[in-house]
């Protein structure tokens, strides 16, 4: 058995960077559990903004900001590509309608693609970095930008999370819509455990199915509470939307905290991982 792991409990004794651990193979929750008080998630998150702004609100903006301005780049991109589609299309059909109909139906099946892939990945990593930064927040780490960029590490597990995830509330919805909700509870917090436990996308999914039994309702509870949140950062044009937003994802990360044994799959060997495992 690989080195990091201990001969007795079968469990790791640190983190295994790069391992490819089963979701049973780790310490998911917490050792010492402390309860979950939604109200006092709530209170932690504003207290940790008050304190720390910059990290707390600063960091995400940067984050999304970035996002958003890749984002809008891409879509100019797609739209000159479609345009270019349509001239071709048109072209082809003009010369035979069969073969403009393959061409354009191929091109755009290909752009569609490109498209969602970029969608998945960018979600996925932006989902990633402010992870990070609310997981170390949460529990009292330091935190610089180039903690964020950790997230590349954990590109692949966060798209092929970010795939399934959604199918999988789709399919729910197509058996009635309450599997579909349930789903969505179950494994909401999985990107929280591929940054912090180093699993893949499915184990991920289905460790965070693990860790959230019998905290399903809290969950639903909290966001309904960060839906609420949202909407009143709303009110001022949308501009309060700023500190909301982030608090949210700050509200998740002291959720995922309070039922979570700390894994710290983002810090560097030799950087607070003694005591990261049972």
């Amino acid at each position: 058995m690989a080195s990091w792991y201990d001969d007795t409990s079968g469990k790791p004794t640190k983190n295994p960077l790069g391992g490819n651990l089963q979701a049973e193979q780790v310490q998911l929750e917490r050792l010492n559990p402390w309860g979950v008080d939604i109200m006092g998630i709530f209170n932690q998150t504003f207290e940790k903004t008050k304190a720390q702004p910059t990290e707390a609100v600063g960091y995400p903006f940067i984050v999304m900001a970035m996002y958003f301005a890749v984002y809008t780049v891409f879509s100019i991109i797609m739209q000159i590509g479609f345009t270019l589609l349509m001239v071709v299309g048109a072209a082809a059909s003009a010369a035979n309608e069969i073969v403009g109909m393959i061409v354009m139906g191929g091109l755009g099946f290909i752009m569609f693609a490109l498209l969602f892939v970029f969608m998945m990945t960018a979600q996925a990593l932006v989902q990633g970095a402010i992870n990070i930064a609310w997981l170390r927040l949460a529990r009292g780490q330091s935190l610089k930008i180039e903690h964020l960029m950790e997230v590349k590490r954990f590109a692949k597990p966060l798209i092929i999370g970010s795939i399934i995830f959604p199918l999988g509330i789709s399919l729910g919805y197509v058996l009635l819509i309450i599997p579909g909700v349930i789903f969505m509870m179950g494994c909401f917090l999985y990107s929280f455990v591929v940054v912090d436990k180093n699993l893949s996308g499915v184990q991920s999914l289905k460790a965070a199915w693990a860790l959230t039994d019998g905290h399903k309702l809290d969950l639903f509870l909290l966001m309904l509470l960060m839906s609420l949140v949202n909407m009143l950062g709303m009110i001022p044009c949308g501009m309060g939307m700023i500190i909301t937003i982030p608090m949210t994802y700050g509200a998740m990360a002291y959720f995922y905290d309070a039922l979570a044994e700390p894994g710290n799959a983002y810090l560097k060997d030799g950087e607070g991982l003694d005591d990261v495992f049972a």
